[in-house]
């Protein structure tokens, strides 16, 4: 193998590395992990964005906090409970990752529990399927790149045998 391909090889394990304990530090989120407020719902609207991944997403915003919450349309319970129902001056309670980068400073995507009126409508169970379902993915997929890799290997060393070449 040649330098490059060592190189390609290493930045991809590291790439792959990083990935997996980005996702799998969300997927070990919980209460105690999380910031929490608490008030009363003065906004409530939907925003949509197009681009290569188009979505949806219900924006709260708590009385008197200068941070809005938004739930995306992949957080399918929330999302559907929120797009169907005026939740306006209801009493609200939500846990979020303060720490998680956000598209602007004052709004977040990152809620993982969700409590209005005293109805729980996300879960953090909810909340981390996306990432479950993307870190099976990624792994997946790596996997059957490490395959395919070790496939042609192996096919390469079979043609080599039939073929040798000829050293002058």
């Amino acid at each position: 193998m040649s330098t490059k391909q060592y190189f390609g090889i290493i930045f991809g394990v590291v790439f792959l590395l990083f990935i997996n304990g980005l996702i799998i530090s969300r997927l070990l989120k919980n209460k105690n992990t999380l910031a929490s407020v608490s008030g009363i719902i003065e906004k409530q609207y939907q925003i949509s964005w197009y681009g290569r991944s188009p979505g949806k997403a219900i924006v709260i915003k708590l009385d008197s906090k200068d941070l809005e919450f938004a739930i995306q349309d992949n957080k399918e319970n929330a999302f559907k409970y929120l797009s169907n129902h005026n939740v306006l001056n209801k009493n609200a309670t939500i846990y979020f990752d303060q720490n998680a980068p956000n598209q602007s400073d004052y709004r977040t995507f990152h809620v993982y529990i969700m409590t209005v009126a005293g109805q729980q409508i996300l879960s953090s169970g909810d909340a981390k399927s996306s990432y479950k379902q993307g870190l099976i993915i990624i792994n997946a997929g790596a996997l059957l790149f490490i395959f395919l890799i070790y496939i042609s290997k192996k096919v390469q060393r079979r043609v080599d045998k039939m073929h040798p070449t000829e050293i002058e």
